[in-house]
């Protein structure tokens, strides 16, 4: 991030990060939706993730630079067939960032979701999880390779609420 500050340009260290998800299905997942764009979630997804392994001050204290968007809904092509995918986006490295701290965010964005789609979804309904975190810049992933994208496997988690 470059800032002007009395007509001098001061380099700062980028931070900026946004979280968002697109959810596949018909109505049967509007109360899942409207728990994922209800500010308890955003602001237990900021705290789990942008403070803890992030380290980000008080994340929702600067919502031009971290934020939560709105989940988008995507077309259903198949009857029955439900999925959520997750990005987190514009994630520096930085000194204070470790890979470690790239692939444990990424387990508890996962575990986040996945807890909102047991609660928030009808009984014994499947819906496909996925989750990637875009860097910019590079962090080595799991096997050691240098990747700009971390992205977990895509699980499918079962709802619960009935």
């Amino acid at each position: 991030m470059v800032r002007v500050v009395s007509g001098v340009t001061v380099q700062k260290e980028k931070t900026m990060a946004k979280l968002k998800a697109a959810v596949t299905g018909n109505d049967i997942l509007n109360p899942l939706v409207a728990v994922l764009n209800g500010k308890e979630f955003c602001m237990k997804l900021m705290d789990r993730v942008l403070n803890r392994y992030f380290h980000v001050d008080d994340p929702a204290q600067r919502p031009a630079e971290y934020y939560v968007q709105f989940t988008d809904r995507t077309v259903e092509i198949v009857d029955g067939m439900y999925g959520v995918e997750v990005r987190l986006t514009g994630v520096s490295v930085t000194p204070a960032r470790t890979d470690g701290d790239f692939h444990t965010a990424l387990l508890a964005t996962v575990d986040a979701y996945s807890l909102a789609i047991k609660q928030n979804v009808p009984q014994d309904v499947k819906v496909q999880l996925f989750v990637a975190i875009m860097v910019d810049g590079v962090v080595r992933n799991q096997a050691g390779v240098h990747v700009s994208v971390i992205e977990s496997d895509p699980v499918w988690v079962t709802g619960k609420m009935g």
